[in-house]
């Protein structure tokens, strides 16, 4: 898996892998990880709804529940600092878990997942194929 950096759109986020690559699904993000924590914003292929409250208190969600973000602006990986990354692109929301089953005792299992609404560029997580 390779953080791919850049500023594209959802629609666009296959444009900054390279030939052999495809996006990383939130499953394949979520898995092979390894407490790496990102340094850029970063789209996964599936689109993410997001449940919670806020920063620290959220969910992205790929089984079919949570909140619509908005049809460009579905949820990501998102660097450990909300705000906006080196290329410009924001996440109003981080250090969410990953579906709604990651919140236990009160938390979330943070998988560094973030953005929502109005975020509307991102660079790519790439994984080959």
């Amino acid at each position: 898996m390779y953080g791919c950096a850049g500023n594209v759109t959802y629609p666009n986020r296959a444009t900054l892998c390279a030939s052999g690559f495809h996006v990383c699904s939130s499953t394949e993000w979520s898995t092979t990880w390894k407490n790496v924590t990102p340094t850029h914003h970063y789209w996964v292929d599936d689109y993410l709804n997001y449940s919670g409250n806020g920063p620290g208190l959220c969910a992205a969600d790929n089984n079919g529940t949570g909140n619509n973000c908005g049809a460009t602006t579905p949820m990501r990986v998102c660097s450990a600092s909300s705000g906006t990354d080196p290329e410009g692109n924001i996440c109003n929301w981080n250090n969410c878990g990953l579906n709604n089953t990651s919140y236990t005792a009160g938390s979330y299992a943070n998988q560094y997942f973030g953005g929502c609404g109005g975020n509307t560029t991102a660079g790519t997580l790439c994984c080959h194929n």
